[in-house]
């Protein structure tokens, strides 16, 4: 009986807070700097993350958002090229710590579709020109509300593995954003 009435205690004071506070939906966008791992010889790229999110709890949100790496290109000369062109998309639900007012820690968890495309010009062939795979998607970062419709935040992503190899690539990003409460 302890049991059950602690359990009821706890659910109440986790629920209670949901059902105060009020839904809000927002935007956001990302610029930085990717890592790309098992990659090699292509370099890393920038990166850009525009996506969409709910808040439904002041702790808990939800998000959707699609990452486009910058090309990575490597040229060989004599006309000879390779270009490496990734992108994901990514749903992660997000936990929510403030600190204060206008200050927040966040981290994400999820998952992420993750697809590269290698194209080549002149006399350069590639085996495998296509890799795709879903990973589990994560990050970390912090925000700053400017006030209650406009934030600033600056986050690392992890999105995973982007095929089934062996050795498979990955991809990394630290960048910075901002976000539109509606």
């Amino acid at each position: 009986m302890k049991k059950i009435v602690a359990v009821a205690l706890l659910t109440s004071l986790i629920s209670a807070p949901a059902f105060a506070a009020e839904g809000q939906a927002y935007i956001y966008g990302d610029y930085g700097s990717a890592t790309f791992k098992n990659a090699s010889p292509f370099p890393s790229p920038g990166m850009f993350d525009l996506g969409a999110g709910y808040q439904f709890h002041p702790n808990i949100a939800g998000e959707l958002g699609y990452t486009i790496f910058g090309d990575s290109k490597i040229d060989f000369g004599g006309g000879d090229t390779a270009t490496l062109k990734a992108n994901s998309l990514h749903a992660a639900l997000v936990g929510i710590a403030p600190i204060n007012n206008e200050l927040s820690l966040f981290g994400k968890l999820g998952f992420a579709s993750n697809k590269a495309d290698i194209s080549t010009t002149g006399a350069v062939t590639v085996t495998k020109p296509s890799f795709s795979k879903t990973d589990t998607y994560f990050g970390l970062g912090v925000r700053y509300n400017f006030d209650k419709q406009v934030s600033m935040h600056l986050q690392y992503q992890n999105f995973g593995k982007v095929s089934s190899d062996a050795n498979p690539p990955s991809a990394t990003a630290i960048s910075v954003g901002a976000s539109y409460n509606f």
